[in-house]
């Protein structure tokens, strides 16, 4: 009888032992399970490159720290200027003009200074993107040249701090653009309907607005420098179609170009000489982040020479056109309903 209960027990001891075995091979089965998930998780946003690097080497060689190889040099010399036809029509570009006016300049000499701030900005963009062109390489890598690699961390989070800033500001002007559109779809008492809850000159349905645009751009962000050249080849034929169109139809709403194209400089001497140099200093000023990283697109370049005069040339007359036109727009008299359209309008060449 204990013999046969001794083997019972020892029985029992081994289904037990079994039992313990078991739970603890499906708790390692699961916990590597979550692992392989989380790495799975880790690889995806992992770039691309990585394998067998050490966090050392990554900071200075990887996906996109590397020179360009050549199937990703697709920018050609019409995306170049396609680049800059799209990037020209924008409000900042449109308003520059009004600082030389407001300063007492007359129109012409404002516009004689936005051809020779933007034929400077030109120069440095043709001479910063020639890294880029020769070498393929960003602008984070060229910045190493002049800072060390450590000290080019600075310029590099310098300019990530001020994109976020920029981003936001542009979000903020497309959101006005939301805010019209929705009113003219639901009606003018959408905001009154929409309830509250942000104090302040602040409002939800602004805030609403807001993330709506920012919603909006979302999936570009997600395209590759290779291939946003065809984003900018679509807004490169509908901004300066919708531009134009604007300009005329402010120009017949107002019944001409209003006083400013007949009014002359209201100033003379040193004060003229330096509202002249302060007017130039402002496309300069307005441009001066995208003549830093001119290698993030240069190194794009389909050759050497594809950056090149392109850019020279295409720079400084586009945004010269440009100002043109928003001179032309800020001086007629335009009325109430006109106005209106501005503030709609602008956003979207945006």
């Amino acid at each position: 009888m204990s013999t046969t209960s001794e083997k019972k027990l020892d029985n029992v001891a081994n289904v037990e032992v079994y039992r313990d075995e078991v739970e603890s091979i499906n708790q390692t089965s699961t916990s590597s399970h979550h692992e392989s998930k989380i790495r799975k998780w880790l690889k995806w946003l992992e770039i691309d490159g990585m394998d067998g690097l050490s966090t050392k080497e990554l900071f200075l060689y990887n996906y996109d720290l590397r020179p360009v190889e050549s199937k990703r040099r697709t920018w050609r010399w019409y995306n170049y200027c396609t680049f800059w036809i799209a990037d020209s029509f924008n409000i900042n570009t449109w308003q520059i003009a009004a600082t030389g006016v407001q300063a007492g300049l007359s129109w012409w000499v404002v516009w004689i200074t936005v051809w020779l701030g933007y034929f400077f900005c030109g120069c440095f963009v043709t001479i910063a993107a020639r890294v880029g062109t020769y070498y393929h390489i960003s602008f984070p890598v060229a910045a190493r040249s002049s800072f060390g690699i450590y000290g080019a961390i600075w310029p590099v989070f310098n300019r990530i701090v001020m994109a976020c800033i920029w981003f936001g500001v542009q979000s903020e002007i497309g959101g006005n653009c939301v805010q019209l559109m929705l009113e003219a779809i639901f009606g003018q008492d959408l905001k009154d309907r929409i309830p509250d809850h942000v104090k302040g000159s602040l409002t939800s349905y602004r805030v609403l607005c807001f993330f709506l645009f920012w919603l909006f751009q979302l999936p570009f962000i997600w395209l590759h420098p290779h291939q946003v050249r065809h984003l900018f080849t679509v807004k490169a034929i509908i901004c300066p179609i919708a531009g134009f169109t604007f300009l005329i139809w402010t120009l017949v709403k107002a019944d001409g170009g209003g006083p400013v194209i007949h009014q002359g400089s209201t100033i003379s001497g040193s004060e003229f000489g330096w509202a002249f140099v302060n007017s130039t200093m402002n496309s300069l000023a307005n441009f001066a982040t995208l003549i830093v990283n001119a290698p993030d697109f240069s190194r794009m370049a389909h050759n050497e020479k594809a950056a090149v005069w392109s850019q020279f040339i295409s720079l400084p007359v586009c945004f010269s056109i440009t100002c043109l036109i928003g001179i032309l727009v800020s001086s007629a008299k335009v009325p109430e309903v006109v106005s209106s359209y501005c503030l709609l309008v602008l956003p979207l060449l945006n």
